[in-house]
């Protein structure tokens, strides 16, 4: 029977931009020949592309912005849901009012971070500053395909403050360790790859890894969801596997 993995990329397939496991292209390669393989990121296009050319990983479609952006293996749109003007602004605006939070939005044409009131830009995987107004960028964009926060500290109280405090718009928050990810109102991993099944009219076997808490809604709708021994105890009760690597479930998947 067809089988198709959803897989997290930040994590699960690399750390720091760089492969977690040296061999695990050709299993993928070798996975595919029968199967598909889905990316399943928080990603934006534009972070996702620069990381998957650099480490040339092969997928068959990618879902993004925390299911809210899905993709073909030529990158594609199948379907594209973003956050209008008006909402992103506000939600923005209220990041912008705690001192210790750091921000960030793709607009569709650029990543931009605020950080200790200085405005970045993410090139080449490293954020560079720039002579540009955070918040006037932000009113000048026509859209926002995903908006970024998380304390300078690293910590999770504010996260959690302002999680609660954005519950009056239409947006989806979705925790990734320690950032928080905004995106269009009803977006999860869960959702992105419940979408991709439908459009595919898939009735095989679905798979999904991932380590962190954005990952839980991908595995209540996948047949069996996977995650790592090294997780937390909340992640790991969530999924029915738990294994070691990446190469440990496309053996179990493909035995």
């Amino acid at each position: 029977m067809k089988k198709i993995l959803f897989c997290d990329l930040d994590g699960t397939l690399v750390e720091k931009n760089s492969l977690i496991e040296a061999d695990i292209i050709d299993k993928i390669r070798e996975f595919r020949e029968n199967n598909i393989f889905v990316i399943n990121t928080g990603r934006n296009i534009d972070e996702a592309a620069e990381l998957i050319n650099k480490v040339r990983m092969p997928f068959d479609y990618m879902i993004l912005n925390n299911g809210a952006h899905i993709i073909d293996s030529q990158c594609n749109d199948l379907m594209k849901n973003v956050i209008d003007r008006e909402t992103g602004l506000a939600v923005i605006e209220l990041i912008m009012g705690y001192d210790n939070l750091e921000a960030s939005f793709y607009n569709g044409v650029r990543t931009y971070i605020l950080k200790e009131g200085v405005t970045h830009i993410l090139q080449d995987g490293e954020f560079v500053a720039v002579d540009a107004d955070f918040w006037q960028t932000a009113k000048d964009s026509s859209h926002f395909e995903i908006i970024n926060c998380s304390q300078a500290d690293r910590g999770l109280e504010t996260v959690y403050e302002v999680i609660s405090r954005l519950e009056q718009y239409d947006v989806s928050c979705n925790l990734n360790d320690i950032y928080l990810d905004i995106s269009y109102k009803g977006a999860t991993k869960g959702y992105g790859a419940k979408t991709l099944m439908d459009m595919l009219d898939f009735k095989g076997i679905s798979y999904g890894i991932g380590d962190s808490y954005n990952d839980i809604s991908m595995f209540q709708t996948v047949d069996h969801g996977a995650t790592f021994h090294h997780c937390l105890d909340q992640i790991k009760e969530k999924a029915d596997l738990v294994v070691a690597s990446v190469s440990e479930l496309l053996k179990k998947v493909e035995d």
